[in-house]
């Protein structure tokens, strides 16, 4: 914050003195300090951008002189005290030529027409300097506190940007070398009006000199990483300055502990997700965030969540090797699945789920043809890449369906976890997608797998059967999910296993022996059935060959 020269004439103790301006130039520029003065040469006692007030004896003896004196020690302007006798002109204050000197030379020219008492102005003016000056002691003070606590305590960007946004009083944008917004916060302004037409809004005015917007680089000088933006910022430009400046130090401070080297896209992807499960956004904020990420507007986005099963328990036992300097299983998936996407032409958002789980928001372009071909297609490339990549094998993925906005798009990855969680218990699925829907009494009993009343009902159903194949190192219990998979088809099931008929009849019968049942009564086979996907869903959360070492867990 600054004195002008206006305001000092708006001062009650200025106005006393009936002031004239006899030149206005420079009369918004700002004033460091008040300096009585009345010699002649005064080159030698100013430092620049005082207001001096004189009564005028240098003035008359050489006013030429005088006044490019104080234009050469970069004075702002000049107060003269020139009373006016009672009955005088009150406009014939100043010699002829002397106003417009002072306008040429940058000057403002005042003549106070009535006594006033210089040390009143100068001690009002100087309170409101020093005044000044604290307050702009305590605000750098504020911010260099306050953005030192948020380093210190790795505030991600998102905070950062928040904490900007706040003490500026206006919207701030962090935005990567496109012009991608990948954090935002709006200072009261609806964010679905402040990033429309982001892309294009900050390329024109980071083109204009006259833009009201302000900026610094993030990262070193000669290769910044991102950009942080002051909208429309009605404080002082040096305090803009100072808040961008110490924000973009701890952004870089924060990159830079951060493990793994995290990129900031992925960053905001994870925050546009968490701002929607806990319900800080509206579909409309979250959706002009998406589009300001780079993700295309489609009428349709599908949630898909992916996991590997064998990575799965890798990641839950810690077994996770890392061959490319630090990054964990999941950021390696993560990364993998981002490119893919991009790379068959998709855009989407892409977040780290719970253990090793991705999810993503996809806005897929598909044209003509089925969504789902499409999203079987991408599915395939995804585990293709994947494994090529870290060899990781075996990647499904479960799909909710279509949403009209992103907002819904991302609740539904519940759904989508809950697919991906029961197309991880099948067995080597041809198909990398599924839908809840289309995995039926499977998708269900993945989702109980874990309640214990649920593991009783499969130890009763099959515990006998599973403790008969670990004494004998037996295959009963292949032979019976073959059998219930086949529908009952003796012959399907031979074929299937490479068995005799002889050797089938004989593992049935002694399914039936060790179990108790009727492998004939339809109520039996539905039970056995569904203990088996309990079993087999528990075998593939806990990554295990066969399901006869479920019987520890059971």
């Amino acid at each position: 914050m600054t004195v002008t020269v206006s305001e000092i004439l708006d001062l009650d103790v200025v106005q006393a003195g009936d002031p004239l301006v006899l030149s206005d130039e420079g009369v918004e520029r700002a004033v460091r300090w008040v300096h009585s003065i009345d010699i002649e040469d005064v080159t030698h006692l100013l430092r620049g951008g005082e207001l001096v007030l004189t009564t005028g004896v240098a003035l008359r003896r050489d006013a030429a002189r005088h006044l490019r004196g104080l234009a050469e020690a970069g004075a702002v302007g000049v107060l003269v005290e020139r009373p006016v006798p009672e009955g005088g002109d009150r406009r014939d204050v100043m010699p002829d030529g002397v106003p417009e000197l002072a306008r040429s030379l940058g000057l403002t020219l005042v003549a106070l027409r009535r006594e006033v008492r210089f040390v009143e102005i100068t001690e009002q003016v100087h309170r409101r300097l020093v005044a000044q000056q604290y307050e702009e002691v305590q605000f750098a003070r504020r911010v260099y506190e306050t953005f030192t606590d948020l380093a210190m305590h790795r505030e991600p960007p998102r905070g950062i940007v928040a904490t900007s946004a706040e003490l500026l009083g206006a919207p701030v944008v962090l935005e990567d070398p496109m012009h991608r917004a990948v954090a935002v916060a709006g200072a009261g302004r609806p964010l679905d009006d402040l990033l429309k037409g982001w892309d294009a809004t900050a390329r024109e005015q980071d083109g204009d000199g006259r833009s009201s917007w302000a900026s610094v680089d993030v990262g070193p000088v000669e290769e910044p990483w991102a950009r942080l933006v002051a909208v429309d910022a009605e404080l002082p430009s040096a305090r803009v300055e100072m808040v961008l400046g110490r924000a973009a130090q701890a952004l870089h401070l924060q990159r830079m502990q951060e493990y793994g080297g995290q990129e900031l896209e992925h960053r905001a992807h994870r925050d546009l997700f968490d701002d929607v499960l806990e319900g800080r956004l509206t579909s409309g904020e979250i959706e002009a965030r998406a589009v300001a990420l780079g993700m295309a507007r489609a009428d349709q986005y599908v949630a898909v969540t992916a996991v590997v099963p064998s990575g799965l328990n890798r990641e839950r036992r810690g077994i996770d090797p890392e061959p490319d300097g630090g990054l964990s299983l999941q950021h390696r998936m993560r990364d993998v699945l981002a490119a893919t996407v991009r790379s068959q032409g998709h855009t989407g958002l892409v977040s780290l789920g719970r253990e090793a789980r991705v999810d993503l928001v996809l806005a897929l372009q598909h044209g003509q043809e089925v969504p789902g071909s499409v999203l079987e297609r991408l599915g395939q490339a995804m585990r293709t890449q994947l494994s090529r990549t870290t060899g990781l094998d075996g990647l499904v993925a479960g799909f909710a369906d279509p949403s009209e906005d992103v907002f819904r798009a991302v609740l539904a990855t519940r759904v989508s976890a809950q697919a991906a969680a029961a197309a991880a218990a099948l067995r080597a699925p041809d198909h990398v997608c599924f839908s809840f829907s289309g995995l039926r009494l499977r998708g269900l009993s993945s989702l109980i797998r874990d309640d214990p009343r649920v593991q009783r009902f499969a130890e009763a159903e099959l515990g006998p059967l599973l403790l008969d194949d670990i004494r004998r190192e037996g295959r009963s219990v292949d032979v019976l999910r073959a059998y219930l998979e086949c529908g009952g088809n003796k012959t399907a099931v031979a074929q299937r296993l490479h068995m005799s008929r002889p050797a089938l009849y004989a593992h049935l019968r002694r399914i039936v022996e060790t179990l108790g049942v009727s492998l004939e009564d339809g109520e039996s086979r539905a039970s056995l059935h569904v203990a088996l996907m309990i079993i087999d869903a528990r075998s593939a959360l806990d990554g295990h060959e066969q399901s006869g070492d479920l019987l520890a867990d059971v």
